[in-house]
């Protein structure tokens, strides 16, 4: 597991557990008094939470810490499998010129 591949999982085990408590990402960033835009790049996997932000997202959706880094359960998965894929995609698509960019992208369209 890499360092993108973890954030995917920590935002996805945050999430999992949100929606468990019926919390809305709105009503959770109310009650922790965060902000919503960095909140959702936690669950996106765009970034890490601070450990003061991770320690109060547990506690108010009473996550035993154990569990929430138990990523065997989510790591089967197909919407982690789903998100890694969709990274390591971009991350390849990164790296073609801009020529072969506008091919790859006429392939898909003719995909859809």
């Amino acid at each position: 597991m890499n360092y993108k591949e973890l954030k995917i999982l920590v935002g996805l085990k945050i999430k999992e557990n949100r929606l468990n408590k019926n919390y809305t990402q709105e009503k959770l960033c109310e009650i922790l008094n965060i902000d919503i835009t960095g909140y959702s790049k936690i669950e996106n996997g765009k970034s890490f939470p601070s450990f003061e932000n991770l320690c109060n997202i547990m506690r108010v959706l009473e996550i035993n810490p154990n569990e929430f880094f138990d990523f065997l359960k989510i790591t089967k998965s197909s919407e982690i499998n789903k998100e890694i894929s969709k990274i390591k995609l971009m991350e390849d698509l990164n790296k073609l010129d801009n020529e072969t960019i506008a091919i790859v992208q006429s392939l898909i369209k003719k995909l859809i």
